[in-house]
C-alpha cells in the first residue's frame, strides 16, 4: 500500500520526499485505526460474553427456585 500510495502522490506532482513522508503518515494512521479497532472488538466480545454467563446463571437460579 505505501508504494502504491507513494506512486500516485509522485504522479500527482508531489515530489518524492514529501508523497514518502504523507505514504508513511497514512500507513500509520491505518495501522492505529486497526488496532484501536481490535481493541473495542474485543471489549464488545467481552461484554458479550459476560451477559451471555449472567443470563445463563440467572436461568439456572430461575429453574431451581421453580423445582422447589
Amino acid at each position: 500500500m505505501n508504494v502504491e500510495t507513494t506512486r500516485t502522490l509522485i504522479n500527482a506532482g508531489v515530489n518524492a520526499q514529501e508523497a514518502l513522508a504523507i505514504s508513511q503518515a497514512i500507513h500509520v494512521e491505518v495501522a492505529n485505526a486497526k488496532a484501536d479497532m481490535s481493541v473495542k472488538l474485543f471489549e464488545s466480545e467481552r461484554w458479550l460474553c459476560l451477559a451471555l454467563m449472567a443470563t445463563f446463571l440467572l436461568s439456572l437460579f430461575w429453574a431451581a427456585a421453580l423445582d422447589r
